[in-house]
């Protein structure tokens, strides 16, 4: 997947412990291409590159790759000493248990653990009493973090039985289906947990020093745009669906897909319900995420990219995109495009 995005919640989540002290937030969005009117609106989004670019300025602002909304802060390089504790490990489940001992020597009102049961092992995450974390991103990230470094060292993606969280949840709750891989999201839970099947975790670590030095040199970019391949159908089908539309100017129906696919449509639904998902949502949100890309990178008319969506009028793709953002889609470039002239 090459052009998802992100809703702003995450955004307004991984700000708070710069606006707590004291920085100007509006001039830090702008300062990093991202134009501060876009967070009024509750369904806007923005691109990985954006989110990456936001997140790294945050931590050299801070000094702190926690954004400053967690107990204590985790000074810049942590977590790349952290991969270098892991990068040896023979299996994932080893490494995994590095992190873990690794993440309790610092500190910062959180409990991992690494508990194995008959069937299952879980990664589990407890606040202590004196645990002072600002929102719920200072945890979703380091569990999306540590799964999707797991799924980098295996070259593939480990599967999530199902995710535990601690707290009720939010409005975008939807949101999490990208960040945990499809996972099911339990909230209102005990304490934070990722359930995985105890076979996965002794997958092999295939990656080396060398490697690791290449993954960490665009992190945050790298786990956020994890390209590794997924056995997920809905996966494959959002591939798909972006070359499509990118290369061909179409939005195939699902009998065309069950024909690429080589599956009944109906088998399509299933498997897609299974997965938390269907065919109409992953094609509308390939045509939202491509059209937010258009937007705010390429100066092509609304026209041209209503047609390059495979829209019958462009009418029809102002009505869609304003039904996905609250915005029509030259009020939405307006508000990139003062990126563009505030970094000039």
């Amino acid at each position: 997947m090459k052009t998802p995005t992100i809703g702003s919640p995450f955004v307004i989540n991984m700000l708070e412990g710069a606006k707590r002290q004291g920085y100007d937030v509006r001039k830090i969005l702008r300062e990093n291409g991202i134009a501060p009117n876009i967070l009024n609106e509750p369904k806007s989004r923005v691109t990985f590159q954006q989110f990456s670019n936001l997140s790294l300025a945050l931590m050299q602002l801070l000094d702190d790759e926690n954004y400053g909304i967690a107990g204590k802060p985790q000074r810049q390089n942590t977590f790349k000493l952290i991969c270098y504790s892991a990068i040896n490990s023979e299996t994932v489940g080893r490494a995994l248990r590095l992190i873990a001992e690794f993440m309790n020597i610092l500190d910062n009102g959180l409990t991992f653990s690494v508990r194995e049961m008959p069937s299952q092992v879980r990664y589990e995450i407890s606040r202590r009493s004196d645990a002072d974390i600002k929102n719920s991103y200072a945890i979703e990230h380091m569990l999306m973090a540590h799964h999707r470094t797991l799924c980098w060292m295996a070259n593939m993606r480990i599967p999530i039985l199902h995710v535990d969280l601690d707290y009720p949840a939010p409005s975008y709750s939807s949101e999490y289906r990208y960040i945990f891989y499809d996972a099911p999201v339990h909230f209102d839970q005990p304490q934070c947990t990722l359930v995985f099947s105890r076979p996965s975790m002794h997958l092999p670590n295939v990656r080396n020093l060398e490697q690791l030095k290449i993954f960490l040199r665009q992190m945050p970019l790298t786990l956020l745009s994890q390209t590794i391949e997924s056995d997920d159908l809905s996966a494959q089908i959002r591939s798909w669906l972006e070359r499509q539309l990118s290369k061909h100017q179409r939005a195939p129906d699902i009998q065309i897909a069950a024909d690429q696919f080589e599956l009944h449509p109906q088998a399509i639904r299933r498997r897609l319900h299974k997965e938390g998902t269907s065919y109409q949502e992953i094609k509308m949100e390939t045509r939202r995420d491509l059209a937010i890309n258009l937007l705010y990178y390429d100066r092509k008319s609304v026209e041209e990219i209503a047609s390059q969506l495979d829209f019958s009028e462009a009418s029809a793709f102002v009505r869609a995109f304003k039904k996905w953002t609250g915005l029509t889609p030259l009020a939405y470039r307006k508000l990139g495009s003062q990126r563009q002239v505030l970094n000039s």
